[in-house]
């Protein structure tokens, strides 16, 4: 498993230096609603643990040329390649993540060697710019952890609906006001292309530092399919790339498989914010996870389902966790 993951990273490395003609720019007219939900649920029904469920309801606006628009030309300075042509889109989310420990430990007064409780919520603004074979991603986030998260109530209120057994989150990491910079470089390599079917390789990486969490990661995917220029990939809420919205009307489906390692050197809704959850899990530095999915869109509706494999977050994690995770994107 780990000498595929390599393999695969040093296949996405040296495809970036590799030479692709370049396909023309025409910014998408169409804005964009965009919901994503991520459980370990539906890929067992019978786990609810460490990183369990996600949430994210978003809006893009359509695409800018903002060589051509003077009153949105100090938006023209938000990228590191500014030489090259390029059209931009923002958007806005909101987001949830919920983290618990595994099911048979979550009736102990006092947790040990396990995923603290915690939540996230948080207000996402981003800024995406897609150049002729590649797009940049930059992301600003705002929000809390802990109780002002609403993680604990929302659980418990899906637990309820579920009648599902109720547990106490008494332990969760406290409140903090977090700030969170984000940064992703994805590029498309084009493997083989013929009317009816194509393939391409999108190596990548991206960065985030902030008060929450600090991570680098590199990783690669291969998608194969019909028009794969429609898109740079799905999105995901925790994991792997963020491929923004749809940019063509015309019909596409393919699917695709990637891997992605990380380096965590801070992660607080593991190693905890507070005296009573610090300690209570020791965080593993090196992650690297895998996923695999497909997706469909036209006229930029899209539909998308992945199943992503994690490695052990944290030390005393006895093995790899599952989640799934569905999008839906609508287009006007």
């Amino acid at each position: 498993m780990v000498f595929k993951f390599i393999l695969c990273l040093l296949l996405g490395m040296f495809a970036w230096a590799k030479e692709v003609i370049p396909t023309p720019l025409t910014p998408s007219k169409r804005y964009s609603i965009n919901l994503m939900t991520e459980n370990d649920g539906y890929i067992n029904p019978y786990i609810d643990e460490y990183y369990t469920a996600g949430t994210q309801i978003g809006f893009s606006t359509k695409e800018f040329d903002l060589s051509k628009n003077k009153a949105m030309k100090w938006a023209s300075y938000l990228g590191f390649f500014n030489k090259s042509p390029r059209v931009t889109r923002f958007g806005i989310s909101l987001a949830q993540d919920i983290y618990t420990p595994s099911l048979k430990n979550r009736k102990l007064d006092h947790l040990h060697d396990n995923h603290p409780y915690g939540g996230y919520l948080r207000v996402n603004l981003n800024a995406y710019n897609r150049h002729k074979t590649f797009m940049e991603l930059f992301t600003l986030s705002l929000g809390t952890t802990g109780r002002a998260s609403l993680a604990a109530q929302t659980q418990q209120l899906i637990h309820k609906w579920g009648h599902y057994p109720q547990f106490s989150w008494d332990t969760q990491i406290k409140n903090e006001f977090i700030v969170e910079l984000h940064y992703q470089l994805l590029k498309k390599v084009p493997l083989l292309t013929t009317r009816f079917f194509s393939m391409e390789l999108m190596p990548g990486f991206n960065v985030e530092l902030g008060n929450a969490r600090d991570y680098f990661q590199l990783g690669s995917l291969f998608r194969a399919g019909y028009n794969l220029d429609a898109d740079y990939g799905v999105n995901k809420i925790n994991t792997a790339f963020d491929g923004g919205m749809p940019y063509s009307d015309k019909f596409s489906i393919y699917f695709f498989v990637g891997a992605f390692g990380r380096f965590q050197p801070l992660n607080i809704f593991i190693q905890g914010n507070s005296p009573e959850t610090r300690g209570i899990a020791h965080l593993e530095y090196f992650v690297y996870s895998s996923e695999i999915g497909a997706a469909m869109m036209w006229h930029g509706f899209r539909v998308a389902f992945t199943i992503t494999d994690i490695s052990k977050t944290f030390q005393s994690q006895p093995k790899h966790h599952q989640i799934g995770t569905l999008e839906l994107n609508f287009a006007f």
